[in-house]
């Protein structure tokens, strides 16, 4: 190939992503241009020996057909068989490609420095543009040393994908999108004098002059001066012989690069014929034939071969191609739906390849758009194809297996009506599944009407368990789906013990789905109704129920057993059932799964006051979720959990401040519990001056859980905002909410942290005098037994609070314990609040630093203070971050311009930063 004159700037880009990947870091460069600009010729002649390159090219033909683009790639980081171990599992969770994806990406974090070189990004299929945006964003969510170099004409294709990495690169400042001018007019006489080197300076001259600074058309025209920039292309064209045309036109139609012997089969041609027709075409500058195949040599090519071709042969070359590929497939996903599109092109029945594809294993790599391929082959077939009736059922199928609930409902709703006889009971619980997905509870119940007088059990009893469903969470009738819930239980359990085990194994895997589906929505139901005795049954039961039956249920069922552990009390058992649940989904490779036992498991550290674990799988989590999305809604909350426990590590503002952003837009379900943290949070640290703020907190959260319409989470959401409204002294508000907690519900027994809650905002509303004192040693204690010692602790320093006017003396020993047992365990800000209630009782609650050699001396503190200085803080706001008052802040800021001879902030600054970077003691 010739080299590409010009370009320098270009190539110092493409240099500069090389060196900062080789620096450990991510990087990216996208390159916008035109056909025959040369982007494709740049991207071609980079190499670095030190970083490894994967490739992914883009073919128009191809753009409908899922991964068509990445076969390469998947191929080089998870191995020849990428749909492999990735590709199993039960439906309903995320789509399966996101297991690939996962799986390219813990192989890509593993590999050293990369680049990812995409070329034609406009016509990548859409699950390969999301594999390519799925790597870089876990690239920058890990700071891997990993680049993207992209090149891509402009268009309404491409600019969507553009801006998805812009994106994503905007605040790391890595990225480069550069548009690429045709070549200058010296860059394009020395391009046509390297291809020519007969030609002279005002002959390449004027070959620039006629064509501008295309390389493709200064190439082409380099070894035919005098021809008509239009005509060079026909005039090449004209003179190849009908074979030669016969051959590229079957290439054009390809789209993409074909062995030598796949186009001899198409052809039909001994290997003799077809070896002269490629020298010959080769020769023309019409095609390229290297390790990829053979393809012609440019899109303006292919483009100008495919528009001239008779509509008759065009069809005829997509007849022959879709008949070798589909022979040569053997059970190839993208070579069988490559096949697929080229048979739809020809005009030809495509149900029975259509059902291959539908039917095949790892089909759900198809994703929603080779789905709508297989839909739109539907519609398009005659109603009495053979195998028509088929591909709707598998299409359902797979529909619901990919969570594209429209078409599964349209398609299952279908068959349902006109279906074969014998499957249309089953379409009918299909069909209201969906609808139930869709959030269409009256076509739920129309469908499911007649099942529940079925002579069939397992039908009836799928039919009820849906029903409870969406009693419980579509139509917030909570003693209707309860009731319904308890009878669904007993009808399944009778159901599973009836199994003698000489069932057909189909019949045994629905009947223990069933069984499984059953148990959850009765876990579920107990929860609403706040029965834990019986809620932590059911979980041990489910998890009896999910052995041996695989990754996914076997999860679930551990994460139904962590959470009743969790609400009867037993933190310590509730983190082992986490940890194991993570371990399962890890190994397993369902990362939608791995976010939410990361979560929970995070969660549950912190509460027992493992803070540094909890921040390490917090972080892990939330990277995690980052790159897969949270599949996990109302219970996993991955991107608030490291803020959470942000709270006590410090800093405390930084964390409030994304708990509150993370709240907008989210489920109101899953919202409150954010409010109730972050009221919670203000009203411990700030105390009755931020009363407005926390009132506002307060009534979001109750806002919030009317709208959810959970009896639970009502309660627990009046008697958390009580405690806090209680520690800031709006006592009628705590006792107003303490009084509605009560209210209608004394047979309840509440969950022991929802139970603690009430007893705690009771005991800050009595005050010492009237055994306020004893009810926050019972709730201290209480916390301790049941593993919650962050609770515990803030209990204490709420104790503390208690004392300060009845006892001052326990107070500041109640106090300096809570402190130290924060400070041993990295709760810096429990540890801080502590201390700024101590300083109210005139302790002193910090120790010097020891003195160093060198000439500065500070103490901890002032070393706080001038780090945050040098960050740019105020006095007020240092004052806010360590607890302490600002004439405090201003007479350390008074010290440490005398210790280090600095007139002012800015000087301080300068010197702090100077020192910290010397590395001197101070």
């Amino acid at each position: 190939m010739i080299p590409l004159t010009g370009r320098d700037d270009e190539r110092r880009l493409i240099d500069a992503v090389t060196e900062r990947v080789r620096a450990g870091g991510p990087a990216a460069l996208v390159l916008v241009g035109p056909a025959g600009v040369g982007k494709s010729r740049l991207l071609g002649e980079w190499a670095d020996e030190g970083v490894r390159r994967l490739d992914v090219v883009g073919y128009e033909p191809e753009s409908g057909v899922a991964f068509a683009a990445v076969g390469g790639l998947l191929a080089s980081l998870i191995g020849p068989e990428p749909l492999g171990r990735v590709v199993t599992g039960d439906a309903g969770g995320p789509p399966e490609g996101l297991r690939v994806f996962e799986a390219a990406f813990a192989t890509l974090a593993m590999a050293g420095p990369i680049v990812l070189v995409v070329d034609d990004l406009q016509w990548l299929d859409v699950s390969s543009a999301a594999l390519v945006h799925y790597l870089a964003r876990g690239a920058l969510a890990s700071d891997l040393p990993v680049g993207l170099i992209v090149a891509t004409r402009p268009g309404p294709e491409a600019a969507p994908r553009v801006e998805a990495i812009e994106r994503l690169f905007s605040d790391r400042g890595e990225l480069v999108v550069r548009e690429l001018e045709p070549l200058t007019e010296a860059d394009s006489v020395a391009l046509v004098q390297a291809a020519a080197p007969g030609l002279t300076d005002v002959a390449a001259k004027r070959i620039w002059q006629r064509v501008g600074g295309s390389p493709y058309w200064l190439l082409a025209l380099a070894r035919a001066p005098d021809v008509e920039p239009a005509l060079v292309l026909r005039s090449r064209l004209d003179r190849i012989s009908p074979d030669a045309g016969t051959a590229l036109g079957v290439l054009a139609v390809a789209g993409r690069p074909i062995e030598r012997s796949t186009a001899g089969r198409v052809l039909r041609w001994p290997e003799h014929r077809l070896d002269g027709v490629v020298r010959d075409l080769v020769r023309a500058g019409l095609i390229r034939d290297d390790v990829e195949g053979l393809r012609p040599v440019h899109d303006l090519v292919r483009e100008a071969v495919a528009a001239d071709l008779p509509d008759r042969t065009r069809r005829a070359h997509h007849s022959r191609l879709a008949q070798i590929l589909e022979a040569e497939a053997r059970g190839d996903l993208a070579e069988l739906a490559v096949a697929l599109d080229h048979r739809i092109a020809a005009g030809e029945p495509a149900v029975e390849l259509g059902l291959r594809l539908a039917s095949a294993p790892g089909r759900r790599l198809l994703g929603v758009d080779g789905l709508g391929v297989l839909d739109r082959v539907i519609d398009a077939s005659d109603d009495a194809a053979p195998g028509r009736d088929r591909l709707r059922l598998e299409v359902a199928r797979l529909a619901t297996e990919l969570g594209a609930s429209p078409i599964a409902f349209a398609r299952w709703r279908e068959l349902a009506a006109d279906g074969p006889i014998e499957s249309r009971l089953d379409a009918r619980l299909a069909a209201a599944n969906e609808a139930y997905r869709l959030g269409q509870a009256d076509d739920m119940h129309a469908l499911i009407r007649d099942l529940d007088a079925s002579h069939d059990d397992l039908t009836a009893l799928e039919a009820r368990t849906l029903e409870a469903q969406s009693l419980l969470w579509l139509e917030s009738r909570f003693a209707d789906g309860r009731a319904r819930a308890v009878d669904v239980i007993a009808r399944a359990r009778t159901l599973a013990a009836g199994l003698t085990g000489d069932e057909p194994d189909d019949h045994r895997r629905r009947v223990g789905g069933a069984y499984r589906a059953a148990l959850k929505v009765a876990f579920e139901a107990a929860m609403q109704a706040e029965q834990w005795q019986e809620q932590f049954e059911l979980a041990g039961e489910l998890v009896e129920a999910s052995r041996g039956v695989g990754g996914r249920a076997h999860v679930e069922a551990l994460l139904y057993d962590g959470m009743a552990h969790r609400y009867i009390g037993d933190r310590q058992s509730s983190a082992e059932r986490y940890r194991l649940a993570h371990a399962v989904a890890t190994r397993e490779v369902l990362p939608d799964q791995v976010v939410e036992a990361g979560t929970f498991l995070a969660s549950t550290l912190e509460t027992l006051g493992r803070l540094d674990e909890a921040l390490a799988v917090a972080l892990a989590t939330a990277e995690l979720a980052e790159r897969v999305g949270d599949y996990s809604r109302l219970r996993a909350r991955p991107r608030t959990i490291v803020p959470e426990i942000r709270l006590s590590l410090g800093p405390w503002r930084e964390a409030l401040t994304a708990i509150e952003a993370d709240a907008d837009g989210l489920d109101p379900h899953y919202r409150l519990t954010l409010w109730q943290i972050a009221a919670s949070a203000v009203s411990r640290i700030q105390g009755a001056p931020a009363v407005e703020r926390i009132r506002r907190m307060v009534d979001a959260s109750l806002a919030d859980a009317e709208t959810a319409g959970c009896p639970r989470c009502r309660r627990e959401a009046q008697l958390v905002n009580a405690v806090s409204l209680a520690r800031v002294g709006r006592t009628a508000e705590a006792r107003e909410l303490l009084d509605a907690a009560r209210s209608g519900v004394p047979e309840v027994t509440l969950e022991p942290y929802v139970a603690d809650m009430r007893e705690w905002a009771t005991a800050l509303l009595v005050g010492a005098d009237d055994g306020g004192s004893d009810r926050l040693v019972d709730v201290i204690e209480r916390n301790r037994r049941t593993g919650r010692t962050m609770d515990a602790i803030w209990a204490t320093i709420d104790l503390g609070r208690v004392l300060v006017e009845t006892d001052p003396a326990r107070s500041a020993r109640v106090l300096r314990e809570a402190g130290l047992e924060a400070e041993g365990l990295g709760a810096r800000t429990q540890a801080q609040v502590a201390d700024r209630l101590l300083r109210g009782l005139g302790q002193r609650t910090w120790r010097r630093g020891a003195a160093g050699s060198g000439p500065l001396q500070l103490t901890d503190r002032e070393r706080e203070v001038a780090a945050q200085v040098a960050a740019g803080s105020s006095n007020a706001e240092i004052a806010d971050s360590l607890f302490v008052s600002i004439k405090t802040v201003e007479r350390h800021v008074s010290n440490l311009f005398a210790k280090f001879g600095v007139r002012n902030r800015t000087e301080l600054a300068r010197s702090w930063s100077a020192v910290r970077t010397e590395g001197r003691d101070v």
